[in-house]
């Protein structure tokens, strides 16, 4: 299949190295800082991160990668499951939600971008002195 451009971020503290050959021949790995990616990114794919969370809130779905040898962590709450973000177990899973992701991007955009200010709402907030406060209030 030929999805488009692959673009690779690895975590800022994660070791490139230790990687190199599971990346693909097509792929790029990219230093250029995750905010200027979204810019440009269709999905996000991810083992699990805030990039998730911060990813969906701006609008780009995500596939959640589960990690089968280790633990997986998907900060995502349920609430927009299958329409902008779900699981992937194995390749066949990747392959079919880009598919159906691609589908809601270019006929159901509205969709993406209702579920995107929910979680904007859910997980963000105008960091006031008050707001500050609060989230440190026992």
């Amino acid at each position: 299949y030929n999805y488009g451009k692959i673009i690779i971020k690895f975590h800022p503290t994660t070791d490139i190295n230790h990687y190199r050959d599971s990346v693909p021949n097509e792929a790029v790995i990219s230093k250029v800082n995750i905010y200027d990616l979204f810019n440009s990114a269709k999905i996000i794919l991810s083992i699990g991160s805030g990039t998730l969370v911060e990813g969906v809130s701006v609008g780009i779905p995500a596939i959640v990668l589960k990690n089968t040898e280790k633990y997986s962590h998907n900060p995502l709450p349920v609430i927009g499951q299958k329409i902008v973000w779900d699981y992937a177990n194995k390749e066949q899973d990747v392959e079919r939600l880009i598919e159906n992701y691609n589908y809601k991007i270019n006929h159901e955009t509205n969709q993406i971008l209702h579920f995107a200010k929910i979680y904007k709402d859910m997980f963000f907030c105008e960091p006031t002195e008050k707001k500050i406060i609060d989230s440190f209030e026992f």
